[in-house]
């Protein structure tokens, strides 16, 4: 039999304008990946990937999986709204909020087109937009969620990113 090497995963890379620095710690598995990075208003690094969410300190790092209390630990994208809630956007699991304390979720089963979250924006209205693999886009407005596919003019219902511009208009990518 033939076994094939991988080399694992480099979890966290932090550039210091003159260099790379492997930022891994034996308190980040060696094979997380990381697909999104958020730094919080209170200088918080908070590293989203498959095996859920760490959030680093400056000093240590916190873990959040399926057992503090996320849908799924397949994590997507994250970012922080005015009030200083994380958004967690979630392969399986919908969109979570954290607001310091508790997990508030919304999936397919309470609104959501679909609870596999690809993109994510926080415009400059306060406005939450969340592509979805197949549900298209879902914009929540003060808890309001409103839903947008191909039948409201999406070129396709898998929109892997989301950008507001400096005009206010909303940018989509779709496959």
């Amino acid at each position: 039999s033939v076994k094939i090497l991988r080399r694992p995963y480099q979890t966290i890379i932090k550039y210091n304008g003159k260099s790379f620095i492997n930022f891994t710690s034996n308190e980040v598995p060696i094979n997380q990946v990381v697909r999104t990075i958020l730094e919080d208003k209170d200088g918080n690094l908070w590293f989203g990937g498959n095996y859920g969410i760490y959030k680093y300190d400056g000093s240590k790092f916190i873990h959040f999986t399926v057992n503090e209390g996320l849908a799924v630990n397949n994590v997507m994208n994250l970012f922080e709204d005015e009030k200083g809630n994380i958004w967690i956007g979630t392969y399986g699991g919908g969109i979570q909020i954290f607001d310091g304390e508790n997990l508030i979720q919304y999936s397919d089963k309470n609104g959501l087109s679909n609870s596999f979250i690809l993109s994510s924006c926080y415009d400059d209205h306060g406005n939450m937009w969340f592509g979805t693999n197949g549900g298209g886009i879902n914009k929540i407005d003060n808890r309001f969620i409103s839903h947008f596919c191909e039948n409201d003019g999406l070129i396709h219902n898998k929109v892997r990113s989301v950008f507001e511009d400096n005009f206010g208009n909303i940018w989509f990518g779709t496959y």
